[in-house]
């Protein structure tokens, strides 16, 4: 542990500036290239669902206002989820229903407010929900499940 305090000293003013730059830089590539996925996955599927939009900055306005809103309500969601859920406590398949239409009616929710905030894009209802439904999918894709052991 000492050995690296005194390498870090070593370095001097503009070689300790020079690492915490690097990992700066290193962390804000991390945050661009996941942006950029997202980024491209909304704009593929708004293709695909025939969403029309002024300008590429519209689509990147939308898609950080979406994300930051989505921050926001997808623990609310699931703390809601959790809560209406514990009434069916051995019906998984009531209580998967309930988790369901929460995950869904958020993320449309989230959905909208993106579209309400940002005026260069026009997303139909119908859309809304249908990328509210696409969402859960892919959260129910990913979902981490507890790995069962063979007997």
């Amino acid at each position: 542990m000492n050995d690296n305090q005194d390498d870090f000293k070593r370095m001097g003013r503009f070689g300790g500036l020079f690492a915490f730059g690097m990992i700066g830089l290193l962390i804000l590539c991390a945050i661009l290239f996941v942006f950029g996925i997202i980024f491209f996955g909304v704009a593929g599927i708004f293709s695909l669902l025939g969403v029309s939009y002024d300008s590429v900055k519209a689509l990147v306005y939308f898609t950080g206002i979406m994300l930051l809103i989505d921050f926001f309500l997808d623990p609310i969601s699931k703390l809601l989820a959790q809560l209406f859920s514990r009434v069916y406590q051995y019906q998984h398949y009531k209580r998967f229903i309930i988790r369901t239409i929460f995950i869904i009616a958020f993320s449309s929710l989230s959905f909208y407010i993106a579209d309400e905030c940002i005026t260069g894009i026009n997303i139909p209802l119908r859309t809304e929900i249908l990328l509210g439904l696409i969402s859960w999918l892919i959260e129910i894709v990913f979902e981490e499940r507890p790995k069962q052991e063979k007997s």
